[in-house]
Parts: structure tokens; C-alpha cells; sequence
């Protein structure tokens, strides 16, 4: 533990400067000025310091060369990482400071929405480079635990030495970590002698070397170098680029793999299918599913499915994604799908009028034939349901009650009563659990609910409840609900302990959810659950399914259009959102609330475009948003608010990119409106972590950097205006400076 505060302790600019930015501070200097926004034009510069893909890739290249990582964290938003992200990773001098380190960037935001085109392409990170999104997110939490000690904050610069050979790197191996700096020098300083005595003074000469003799090699530069060969070969370098990958085993480039499989040379894309089909690399596995997606024969489909399971020892991803490809093949499972249709139950049928006289019918004949376990148990059905259907719930809060017990309550009583007496008489088999099930789930006992549900389920004559009566159908229907999350359960629970599972349950997860469907039983929450946990999975296409016909039944649903943005921005970036919500528009009500979640898409694909730093896009996206806001807002004076609320947002975005611009006048003018048509919403931070008074404080310093007291003096009203609540800074923003408690 010394021996890491030593670097920090031994330079005299790292342990003053924390104090003097303090004390500068407080002599009435903005962090704003101590850390300038990136404008525009820094932005469009590119980052000069080459972060490498995966942790694994570092400590190959670091233990080769004989160099120390240097992990950077950054954060969206943050006042100090946006300037390190925007103005000094892009600085030639700041660059030649990481360049004896091995770099990793660890940041969990995204900037853009795919990590790959249409064509297996790679799409950097335009934040970072070097890396995509996928890259820089998935590091972030296996640093975290490596590294962090627990406390997620950025910026951050740690400097790490490796280890002996064979070992990875852990706490023990950090000589510096340096954050909550007040200044860039602090971090500077530290990043240029971490690198003295660490690094050969005679670094292996790189040369030009032939891309064919670089397919095994981790370096990034390596591997954009191979890539880009591929990129631009002809057909015969392809081919040999490609043979030398496969022949490359667990070393081979998965990226040369992916362009083939998704390039336009149906040959090549043959080729790499079959070497997907042999490999033994770990990280292949979500290539295969991919290529699953293509159209494959079902030869090939079934090698990709077994190289799945060739790889499932030693790859938990692997032997996921092979279950799952397995299990929704449909083959086995409880469920019959097909028996269903003789099932006459649908929600649609019932009323509150009609569960009441069937729930006193099946009184009646329960006490008419007090002997009779099929009609005791028949009465427990129809209280449960009865109790339970939502179309009831009104009538039942509404009746009286017995000695203040709620009219729900004493049917659930009831039908434990009623089933009791069924089991006393000696009724057993499927409806029996079924009804035990139901009762324990929906009393708040879930656990021993569950074991029940399945063991009802697989008992089912043929995988479906038949042509029984009413009751008995919906008891069998309300059961999937049960058995659904059972079965997940299971699941979720073999994955977590990488125990391999039979694919027979996520069939009969999937069935399940289809018969809820079917029968008018689910919400838009189990669509929802139903969406998220195939995507867990890696089951895609499914997924995708569900949500469109979650999406079908319910329209207006926050969670479903929130998985509908998300879908479309991968599929086809911000237009892509833009698109499918004016595919949406034209066939949606007059009356719907499709207008305001199109304004969200919209406001979603603006934000997009200011990540990808595409400001005239991003501005014209704003201004499509705040029409459909606006437009919603007329048509559903009762939301208005809520409207008013995004066009707040909106307008503050414009005003960040007219800033970003310097087009100051613009910025201010923006900024105003913003903070004035709604106050309250000038603390709310936008997708990209920044808010209307943190984009007028950033403006407020400019302007007076512009010598534009005047405007400068108008925002400063302006905030002051606000409630002083908001005006706090985030709660990622620090409030005082701090060392590394190393």
C-alpha cells in the first residue's frame, strides 16, 4: 500500500495542486473556466491516444513490449471528463505523454448505437476512437473490479505494472491513481513519471510488416491493420487473409470473420461460416449467433449450433446461446400449443356480471353435494377467479365486507377453504396444484408457488387444459403467469452458476407467454419481461417478436416504446428511430398518444446526433421534437405538462449545440427560453448528463471570456431566478477535492 503513495508523495506539483485549484476556486473562478467545454471544433478533431480493445489484448501487448497500462475512466457529462474527452485526448503533446503506456478507456455510455454496419464494419467510438461502445462499456465493469476499489469516479488516470507472466494484473500492481484533481497538471504530472524507468529504452521496432504475418497479433494498430488489408484487398488477399485467420486458432482476428460473414461475397461468407463452424476461439460465440441470423442452410445452421456446443466447456456464452438456439426450436417442452386451441377461456369473455354468477353457481353445487371433491374444487376455482380478474375488482371494493375484510380477501379465504375440502375428499391431480399454486403466489409466498405451478403444468393431458369448463380453462391460463417466471428462474439461476440447462424450458417460457397472450392475460409488463429475458439470452429474433406484438396490444405503453427506441437505433441509428416512428404516425389514432412518444424518438435520434457529433442533424431532429410535443400538448391539454417538460429539454439541447458552435447570441437566446418555459425543468439532465443550468453556467463562462459581460449578466439573472435547490450541482459532480486514498 506505501509502495503506491509514493509517486503521488514524492511529487510536490501532485500534492499542492488539489489546495491552490481549491483556494482558486473560492477566489470566485468557475470550474467552467478551470476546465473549458470542448466546442465544436475540438470535436471534430480526432483522438490522438490509441486505447487498446479488451483488458486481455493490453496484457499481451504490455507484457511483450515491456510497458505499464495506463486505465483512463470517463464519464458523459462530467464537467472535467468532457474536457478530457473533448480537448486534451485530442492534443498531439497530451498524446506523446500516453504513448509509453498500453491504454485502456473504461466509460459506460454509448455513443453510438451499433458497434458494427451492415457489412461487419467496425464503427469507432466517436468520443474515444480507437475502440466501439461495446469495447469501452464491457471494460468498465471488469476494471471496475479489478481496480476501482469499489468506487466508480471519473476522471480517472490509473497506472498499473504488471505482474509476473501468467498472472493478471490486480490492486496490488497499481503505482498511481490519481482523481478528483482540481487541474490537469495534477494527472499530467503523475501519467510522465509513471512512465520513467518503466518502459525499454529500446521499444521493439514495428517496420512495415506484412498484414498476412499480423492475424495472431493483439495490438490494436495489428489488428486495424489487418482489417483494413481485408477492407481493401481483392479477392485473392481476402481469401489468404481469411485462410491465415482460421489457421490462427484462438488468435484469429474474430473482425476479419465478421466483414466476411456480412460482406457481399457469398463465397467468402461460406468460408467464414465453416471456419466459425471450427473454431475454438473464446469471444466467437456472439459472431455464430449473429451468422445464425443470416440465411444459413440448415447444414450450416447446424454446425454453427454445434461449434456453440464444442465451445460451451470453456465459454459460458457459448453453451447459453447453444440452449437457446436448441430450446426455441420448439422441440419437447410442457406446453403444446397446438392443444391450446381447444381451451375456451379468454379474458375477453368475462365479465364481472358472469364471474359473479359462476362463482354462485359453483356455491350452490358445492353445497348442494357437500360430498363431492370435483365440486369444492370447482367453487375454489371460480372464488380464485373471481378474486383475481381485474373486470372484478371494482364490484368487489365496492360490496361490503364481513367485519371489515375486504370482499377480495374472502374469496381467496374461500377458495383455500374450498380446495382443502377437495384435498380432504381426495381430488389430486394438475388443477389441484394449479389452484395451490395461485393462491400462494398471489398472497405473497411465491417460492413454494413455483414448484407447484410446474409440476401442474407438465401433469396437463397432452400440454394443454382440453375442452374443460371455464374455470378450469383460466385456472390453467393464469397458471402460466407462474409457471413463466419458474421456469426463468430456473434458468437465470443455471446460467448464473454456469451450469448447463435444457433448452426444453425456454420453450416452455416462451409458450407460456404465448397462451397469457392469447388468452388476454398478460399486462404490458410480462411483454416486457418476456422481451428482456430473451435478449439476456441472446435470443433476438424472438425477442423482437414479442415486442411487436406486445407493442399491437398495447400501444401507449412507456416500457415497450422504450425497447422499440432502442431496437430501431440499433437497427438504423438515429433515422432509424425518426423512421419508425413516422411509420408509427401514419397509422396511429387521432386520439393516441403515438404523437408524444414520437417526440421522444425524436429528441432520442437528436441526442444520438450530438454524440456522433452531428450538429446540424441533431438540431433539425430538436425541432422535429418539439412540433410533436407541442402538437400532443394541444391535443391532450390534461398531459400538457409533460409535453412542456420535453420541449424544455429540447430547447436546452439546441442551446448546447448553438454553444458547442460559439454561436453565443444563439446560445443565450436558447437558454432563456429554456429556463422560462418550464423552470423546474432546468435541473433535469438530458441523455447526455447535462442540463439547462449547466449548459447556462458553461455559456455564463464563455461569454465572459468573450468580454460579453452584458449577456453573461442576463443568465446570471436568469439562474438566480430559479429555485437555489436547483441550481446544486449533480450528484456526480464533486463537491470538494479528494486524493486517492492510496
Amino acid at each position: 500500500m506505501l509502495r503506491r503513495l509514493l509517486p503521488l508523495l514524492g511529487s510536490p506539483i501532485l500534492a499542492a495542486a488539489p489546495f491552490a485549484a481549491l483556494a482558486t476556486a473560492q477566489a470566485g473562478v468557475d470550474r467552467e473556466a478551470m476546465w473549458d467545454a470542448p466546442t465544436a471544433e475540438d470535436w471534430a478533431k480526432p483522438t490522438l491516444i490509441t486505447w487498446q480493445r479488451t483488458f486481455e489484448d493490453a496484457v499481451a501487448v504490455a507484457r511483450a513490449e515491456g510497458r505499464p497500462l495506463l486505465i483512463a475512466v470517463n464519464m458523459d457529462g462530467e464537467i472535467a471528463s468532457e474536457h478530457y474527452a473533448g480537448v486534451r485526448y485530442r492534443q498531439p503533446e497530451v498524446a506523446a505523454l500516453y504513448e509509453p503506456y498500453v491504454c485502456l478507456m473504461a466509460s459506460v455510455y454509448r455513443h453510438n448505437p451499433a458497434d458494427h454496419d451492415e457489412h461487419g464494419e467496425r464503427i469507432e467510438c466517436p468520443r474515444f476512437g480507437s475502440v466501439t461502445c461495446g469495447e469501452h462499456i464491457a471494460l468498465e465493469p471488469q476494471l471496475h473490479d479489478l481496480f476501482f476499489d469499489g468506487q466508480r469516479i471519473a476522471p480517472r488516470h490509473i497506472g498499473v505494472e504488471l505482474t509476473e507472466a501468467g498472472e493478471l494484473p490486480g490492486p496490488e500492481a497499481e503505482y498511481y491513481d490519481v482523481f478528483y484533481a482540481m487541474d490537469t497538471d495534477s494527472v499530467f504530472q503523475a501519467v510522465r513519471e509513471g512512465s520513467v524507468g518503466r518502459v525499454p529504452e529500446n521499444p521493439p521496432a514495428r517496420g512495415e510488416r506484412n498484414p498476412l504475418d499480423l492475424v495472431a497479433s493483439p495490438d490494436i494498430r495489428d489488428r486495424q491493420a489487418v482489417e483494413q488489408a481485408y477492407a481493401e484487398g481483392d479477392t485473392t488477399t481476402r481469401r489468404e487473409l481469411l485462410t491465415r485467420s482460421v489457421a490462427a486458432g484462438r488468435q484469429a482476428p474474430v473482425e476479419v470473420l465478421r466483414m466476411a460473414v456480412f460482406g457481399l461475397d457469398a463465397d467468402l461468407a461460406r468460408i467464414a461460416r465453416e471456419a466459425l463452424a471450427q473454431t475454438n476461439q473464446a469471444g466467437a460465440a456472439d459472431l455464430i449467433a449473429e451468422a445464425l441470423r443470416t440465411a444459413v442452410t440448415a447444414e450450416e445452421r447446424e454446425a454453427l449450433i454445434a461449434a456453440l456446443e464444442r465451445l460451451s466447456p470453456t465459454d459460458e456464452r457459448a453453451r447459453n446461446l447453444a440452449v437457446v438456439h436448441r430450446g426455441l426450436e420448439g422441440k419437447g417442452g410442457a406446453i403444446d400449443l397446438g392443444a391450446w386451441g381447444g381451451s375456451n377461456y379468454s379474458a375477453d369473455s368475462a365479465t364481472p356480471d358472469s364471474n359473479v354468477a359462476r362463482v354462485t353457481r359453483r356455491a350452490r353445487a358445492a353445497s348442494s353435494r357437500p360430498a363431492d371433491p370435483e365440486a369444492a374444487l370447482g367453487f375454489a376455482e371460480a372464488s380464485l377467479q373471481t378474486a383475481l380478474d381485474p373486470r372484478t375488482a371494482a364490484l368487489l371494493s365496492s360490496a361490503s365486507s364481513r367485519g371489515g375484510v375486504p370482499m377480495q380477501q374472502l374469496m381467496l379465504e374461500d377458495a383455500r377453504r374450498s380446495l382443502n375440502l377437495a384435498k380432504d375428499l381426495g381430488q389430486v391431480g394438475w388443477r389441484v396444484d394449479a389452484v395451490e399454486a395461485l393462491l400462494l403466489y398471489y398472497t405473497g409466498d411465491p417460492e413454494p408457488a413455483y414448484p407447484l405451478a410446474e409440476a401442474a403444468v407438465e401433469a396437463m393431458p397432452g400440454g394443454a387444459p382440453g375442452a374443460a369448463d371455464e374455470s378450469s380453462s383460466w385456472t390453467a391460463a393464469a397458471l402460466m403467469q407462474v409457471f413463466a417466471e419458474a421456469r426463468e428462474r430456473r434458468i437465470i439461476n443455471a446460467v448464473r452458476a454456469k451450469q448447463k440447462w435444457p433448452g426444453e424450458w425456454l420453450s416452455d417460457v416462451d409458450a407460456a407467454y404465448t397462451v397469457l397472450s392469447s388468452r388476454d392475460l398478460d399486462t404490458d409488463f410480462d411483454v416486457q419481461v418476456h422481451h428482456d429475458f430473451l435478449r439476456w439470452l441472446g435470443a433476438d429474433e424472438r425477442a423482437e417478436i414479442a415486442l411487436d406484438r406486445g407493442l399491437a396490444r398495447y400501444p401507449e405503453s412507456a416500457t415497450l416504446h422504450e425497447r422499440l427506441r432502442r431496437r430501431a437505433l440499433i437497427r438504423g441509428g438515429p433515422a432509424g428511430v425518426q423512421a419508425a416512428y413516422a411509420t408509427l404516425l401514419e397509422t396511429a389514432p387521432a386520439d393516441s398518444r403515438t404523437t408524444w412518444f414520437a417526440g421522444f424518438g425524436n429528441r432520442t435520434a437528436a441526442e444520438y446526433h450530438r454524440r456522433r457529433r452531428e450538429p446540424e442533424l441533431a438540431t433539425a431532429a430538436y425541432s422535429a421534437a418539439i412540433a410533436l410535443f407541442e402538437r400532443d400538448a394541444a391535443a391532450h391539454p390534461e398531459t400538457a405538462d409533460s409535453s412542456l417538460h420535453e420541449v424544455a429539454l429540447c430547447v436546452a439541447g439546441q442551446a448546447r449545440l448553438a454553444l458547442e458552435s460559439e454561436r453565443l447570441d444563439e446560445a443565450a437566446d436558447l437558454i432563456a427560453r429554456a429556463l422560462t418555459l418550464r423552470p423546474a425543468s432546468a435541473a433535469t439532465l438530458d441523455g447526455l448528463n447535462q442540463s439547462a443550468v449547466m449548459t447556462a453556467t458553461t455559456l455564463r463562462a464563455r461569454l465572459l471570456e468573450a468580454d460579453r459581460a452584458d449577456r453573461a449578466a442576463e443568465i446570471l439573472e436568469q439562474l438566480q431566478a430559479l429555485d437555489p435547490v436547483l441550481l446544486e450541482p449533480p450528484a456526480f459532480e464533486p463537491r470538494t477535492p479528494r486524493r486517492s486514498p492510496r
